[in-house]
């Protein structure tokens, strides 16, 4: 287990959590701020298996970590980070079906306060400009945007405005 909240686990991700992975990556509103499509179950099945390879490096620099209520056994989210240039950057999906409980926050919260045990690197999230509820996610725990940071991207056949933003030391 990487860490736990009042209310979830954030453990490893297994085989067994593949229609979980399934139902949160083949939803369209998802995958609607990043650049990947929609999955198949196949590609759930291919995903996870690359996810416990990761797992098995002991240095990883890449990790994907489920989350899970603890009264159940159900992967409802997937956390993410990434370390690059001495920067930490997060990312996170979770299955709608369980949107507006305060999973996302807490989840997100919990990976913060790992990461910044586990690591002595700044920590930041790049967010489509139009995602609102991850921006406003983001601001509810502390982040902040930096101003400075406009990334220009195109895909899924229009333009995006990729923000950045950091959590404060």
């Amino acid at each position: 287990m990487f860490f736990s909240t009042e209310r979830l686990l954030a453990k490893k991700i297994t085989q067994a959590d593949q229609n979980g992975y399934f139902q949160i990556f083949s939803a369209s509103d998802v995958a609607e701020y990043d650049e990947f499509e929609p999955i198949s179950m196949e590609d759930a099945a291919t995903d996870i298996k690359g996810i416990v390879e990761r797992y098995k490096l002991n240095n990883s620099t890449e990790c994907e970590i489920g989350v899970y209520p603890k009264d159940q056994s159900e992967l409802v989210g997937v956390l993410y980070y990434k370390i690059e240039d001495d920067t930490i950057f997060i990312g996170y999906h979770f299955n709608g079906l369980f949107r507006g409980q305060g999973f996302a926050r807490e989840a997100v919260q919990g990976l913060t306060y790992y990461l910044l045990n586990k690591f002595d690197f700044p920590i930041v999230a790049k967010v489509d400009s139009e995602n609102k509820r991850s921006i406003h996610l983001l601001e509810k725990l502390g982040f902040l945007q930096d101003h400075e940071y406009e990334e220009f991207q195109f895909f899924k056949g229009r333009p995006h405005v990729e923000l950045l933003f950091f959590y404060p030391d």
